[in-house]
């Protein structure tokens, strides 16, 4: 195990917590996972040169151009290395964060996690939600609409977007009852009787979509916007607020007030945009930003204004003169965004000063930056540095536009076997303090620490958000190799491998399951030398560094769950790959094997499976065959319309010596890779096969 690299000393802790009642163990609301507002790697490791001073003129303070403490002109990266570690200047102390009625804060891995917990703004975790048990609860009532799990893509799909305190609000993307196209549909759930409320459903193909969803001030606000008409020009925007009327049992909508702010943006055909608050996929509603900034950003082709609810607009100079900014938040006085740089083939992350009209690079290029979160006067964001292939290391920073400095806050290195983004996973701020997912022991739990006290240790929330089950049976080895051009240095060539190590205790044979993972390793990345990628000559050095990212082949494989079957008598290990050798994407790996723990020998389908392989064959086709016919014509995943012709390839390609299979407690899952039955943005086909079909008894 690689133990995170935190700048607060963290420490041991017991991360034990009684369960709570039901009632306080239902569901929360949508938090993004981690790294919502990540922007685009880059494709080199080596940091380029400093800008030139032929950047555009409204760029202030380039990482170039900024002057050292001798008046000279500093090396980019060491200024802005000098800048994070000066500190951060004043620290606005603006009312640490939303009023008391505005519900309370969650802790979601992700928009579809099933477990969820609500801290108060003091950092008191107020309860732990299971959707399992909303799911149970609310049992068939609201069928039209609540779709809190789906069975056919076995998914936890409806986005939790809220919590009032006593209603979970949710929202979805499908087809309302027995529509034939699919519409937005935000409803609620009363956590006293699990009864459902509908609150706004658009019309089916009405090119409406949720632009924000943010409980604030005592109300739901549901903001909506419609794509552009056929002359491509704006044509609707509003906001609504949704309350519980108690004494009518149902939902009231009432406007926002904001009729003259979206009239006039649709006159001037401008869109508006909300800000990022204490978590980077957390839109504010437009209520919210005006009350905190009094105007809203409107936007459209590299013009920009501020726009005030009565509808006044007042023009801003643009924020870049090239590309294509991409603004993530703003207050008062700053703007900030994004914008490619193509020589480094990364995003550079800029402050627009408002009042001057100037910007000012936060980053540099070759540098990958993601953003987190914004509060009190403060920009969040992490950069990812890896010295070696495979082993990113994240430090977090927040930036204060009115000093213009950045602190470094901590650094967290990556943990092979765990599967998660180290030190931004789950990164947001409620009341002065950082959350954020790290890894203990055996476990991804969610740990705080103040957001502007650096030196202060993290500490534990008592919140689990998983076990890491490769961790709890064993442990998880890894490694890394790069082949460069001896001509040009561009990198060509490198991968990234974990292994999973059964402990002892576990097997008598341990050491036969681990010889057999090791050498599926050394099979799966031993096939060529490093030689084999070195060029003859220098001819093609040109278009490796004008591409270096197309021009190198990567290949990682990581370690997915590990799962005791049979009372522990059967384990299976997991694996997950992707490749990438240029082109528009790469193509994913995935691979699972069964081992009986007694003889530490791998079993096959044909092991468990009692019948003929011919049998096994026409049952997995007729599963296959059944879930295409489970499927409408336009949600299919499968590329063929014909149940016959998706019938006769699975019986041709079902064995009992194929890889495309994967095991759990109630059955087999037959796995079709992108491009075999279906497209590469399908992702992976998915059957399931229960084990009483098969006369399977483990």
């Amino acid at each position: 195990m690689i133990s995170c690299r935190f700048f607060w000393a963290g420490s041991g802790y017991d991360t034990g917590r009684k369960d709570l009642p039901m009632k306080k163990r239902l569901i929360a609301t949508l938090l993004t996972a981690v790294m919502v507002l990540s922007l685009a790697g880059c494709g080199k490791e080596e940091v380029p040169a400093a800008p030139d001073a032929g950047t555009p003129e409204t760029v202030e303070e380039q990482a170039g151009e900024t002057q050292d403490a001798n008046g000279s002109s500093g090396d980019s990266k060491a200024v802005l290395d000098m800048l994070r570690g000066a500190g951060a200047g004043e620290i606005e102390t603006d009312a640490d964060t939303a009023s008391a009625d505005d519900g309370e804060y969650l802790l979601s891995k992700n928009p579809n996690a099933r477990i969820f917990y609500t801290v108060d703004s003091a950092g008191n975790v107020t309860g732990t939600y299971d959707r399992d048990e909303i799911i149970a609860a609310v049992g068939d009532r609201g069928s039209d609409y609540v779709r809190l799990y789906d069975k056919q893509s076995d998914w936890y799909s409806d986005d939790l977007i809220a919590y009032d305190g006593r209603f979970l609000y949710f929202k979805s993307y499908q087809k309302y009852g027995n529509d034939t196209d699919y519409s937005y549909v935000v409803y609620a759930v009363d956590t006293i009787d699990y009864e459902p409320y509908l609150l706004w459903k658009s019309e089916p193909g009405d090119g409406s979509y949720i632009d924000v969803a943010e409980y604030y001030k005592g109300a739901l606000h549901v903001s909506v916007n419609c794509s552009r008409n056929a002359e491509g020009h704006l044509s609707d925007r509003f906001e609504n607020c949704y309350t519980f009327d108690e004494a009518g049992q149902k939902f009231v909508e009432t406007g926002s007030g904001l009729e003259d702010l979206f009239a006039a943006a649709i006159a001037r055909d401008y869109n508006v945009q909300g800000r990022i608050a204490y978590y980077a996929d957390g839109r504010q509603c437009y209520s919210h930003a005006l009350d905190e900034v009094g105007w809203i950003l409107a936007m459209n082709e590299g013009e920009y204004g501020r726009l005030t609810a009565d509808g006044q607009f007042t023009p801003i100079k643009p924020l870049w003169s090239d590309g294509y900014p991409y603004v993530v938040t703003y207050d008062d006085d700053y703007i900030y965004f994004t914008c490619w740089d193509t020589d480094s083939s990364c995003n550079i992350l800029y402050c627009y000063d408002v009042g001057r009209e100037r910007a000012r690079a936060l980053t540099i290029p070759a540098e990958e930056v993601t953003v987190l979160g914004y509060l009190d006067g403060k920009l969040y964001y992490s950069i990812r540095t890896m010295e070696e292939y495979g082993y990113p290391v994240n430090t977090v920073y927040s930036y204060s536009g009115g000093s213009n400095r950045s602190e470094q806050l901590y650094a967290a290195d990556s943990v092979p076997g765990a599967q998660f983004t180290p030190g931004i996973e789950g990164f947001r701020i409620i009341g002065g303090r950082i959350y954020y997912i790290t890894f203990d022991t055996d476990r991804l739990e969610w740990v705080s620490a103040d957001a502007h006290t650096p030196d202060e240790a993290y500490k534990s929330t008592g919140c689990v958000v998983e076990e890491v089950n490769a961790f709890k049976y064993g442990t998880v080895e890894s490694s890394s190799e790069e082949s460069a051009c001896p001509y040009c240095g561009t990198t060509l060539f490198r991968y990234y491998s974990e292994n999973f190590v059964l402990d002892d205790e576990y097997s008598a044979n341990a050491s036969v399951i681990n010889d057999f993972l090791r050498q599926r390793r050394d099979e799966f990345f031993g096939g060529m030398e490093n030689s084999d990628y070195a060029p003859a000559d220098d001819s093609d050095c040109e278009y490796h560094l004008e591409y270096p990212t197309q021009n190198c082949i990567t290949d990682d494989m990581m370690v997915g769950d590990v799962e005791m079957l049979a009372g522990g008598k059967l384990m299976t290990v997991s694996m997950n790959g992707y490749w990438y050798g240029g082109g528009a994407h790469g193509y994913p790996n995935r691979e699972q094997y069964l081992f009986d723990l007694k003889t530490g020998e791998r079993i096959t389908i044909g092991d468990l499976y009692k019948g003929t392989e011919e049998e096994y064959k026409r049952i997995v086709a007729e599963a296959t065959k059944e879930d295409f016919l489970s499927y409408t014509y336009d949600n299919s995943p499968y590329f063929s319309n014909d149940s016959n012709e998706v019938y006769n390839q699975a019986y041709g390609e079902a064995s009992f010596d194929s890889p495309n299979i994967e095991y759990d407690g109630e059955g087999v899952t037959i796995i079709y890779p992108p491009y075999d039955m279906g497209s590469y943005a399908a992702g992976y086909i998915e059957v399931r096969i229960p084990y009483d079909r098969l006369n399977i008894n483990l």
